[in-house]
């Protein structure tokens, strides 16, 4: 549809009467008479700005990399506990091959059971190229877990109060996952987990700190976006009962199909196509 019929019905409105009803055909033409110019500047500038970013498609919205951020600011900024995580077993989580009085033993680390919370502290974009965006992550949290495992041969048992902790740079690629999704896909990438797990004994709580290496795309895996969407509208039309002085309002399906997202430079582009169904 042209911006000039939008622009129209958008006057139209502002000059009717009550709501409900349509302004007599002469005050419409009245008002879009001492309008035209003002009407053709808007409409010459609006299309000047459209040519150079003609597309294919019905939709495209450009986002720039620090309007997005601000977005993300935001999120991180609203709450302490953004992610709460019940842990399954996990036989090991921590695993090493060590010499203990001269034999070979391997200690290991099994979670048993436990909460933990995440705080988002800060998500950025830091880079936009050619359809990979490289993410900026800072979480801290923490949490209670049931442990078990082996050290130096001996069985061992116990509850840790776990703190964490990461900073890091994550890369993703942006590929289709069929006509209406998108693919987020980590690359290989091995960030370390800071954390700090504390042992109460008798009267001592006892500290033990260590940088977990875990890999990006066993931890994080592919994402899929599904951005196919639709919705009822409500659209005017003529009432039956009376279509010169008043309108009705009648449901119609819009759905936006064939998303595609490019990422370059400092723009995250959307492109996108509407249907109008019945």
């Amino acid at each position: 549809m042209r911006i000039s019929i939008l622009a129209l019905l958008l006057l139209c409105t502002s000059c009717a009467a009550s709501p409900g009803e349509i302004p007599p055909t002469e005050t419409s033409e009245a008002s879009i008479l001492i309008l035209r110019r003002q009407i053709d500047s808007i409409d010459a500038a609006i299309n000047a700005m459209a040519k150079p970013r003609a597309s294919a498609n019905d939709i495209t919205l450009r986002f720039r990399r620090s309007a997005l951020n601000a977005l993300f600011a935001a999120f991180a900024s609203h709450g302490t506990e953004d992610i709460h995580l019940r842990l399954l077993p996990t036989r090991p989580v921590w695993s090493e091959s060590t010499s203990f009085l001269g034999m070979s033993v391997r200690n290991t680390l099994d979670v048993d059971t436990g909460t933990v919370f995440v705080d988002i502290k800060k998500i950025e974009c830091a880079a936009f190229n050619r359809n990979t965006v490289e993410m900026g992550l800072e979480i801290e949290g923490g949490g209670l877990i049931g442990v078990s495992g082996r050290y130096a041969g001996i069985p061992l048992r116990a509850s840790l109060l776990l703190s964490l902790s990461l900073r890091d740079n994550l890369r993703f690629s942006i590929t289709s996952a069929g006509l209406d999704n998108i693919l987020l896909t980590p690359d290989r990438h091995t960030f370390l987990l800071k954390t700090t797990m504390s042992v109460r004994f008798m009267q001592w709580t006892i500290p033990y700190t260590r940088e977990l290496p875990l890999e990006a795309e066993t931890v994080i895996g592919a994402i899929v976006l599904p951005l196919s969407v639709s919705s009822t509208v409500m659209f005017p039309a003529p009432w039956a009962q009376d279509a010169n002085r008043r309108f009705d309002f009648v449901p119609r399906t819009v759905r936006i199909s064939h998303a595609s997202v490019w990422a370059e430079g400092e723009v995250l582009e959307f492109r996108a196509d509407v249907d109008f169904l019945r």
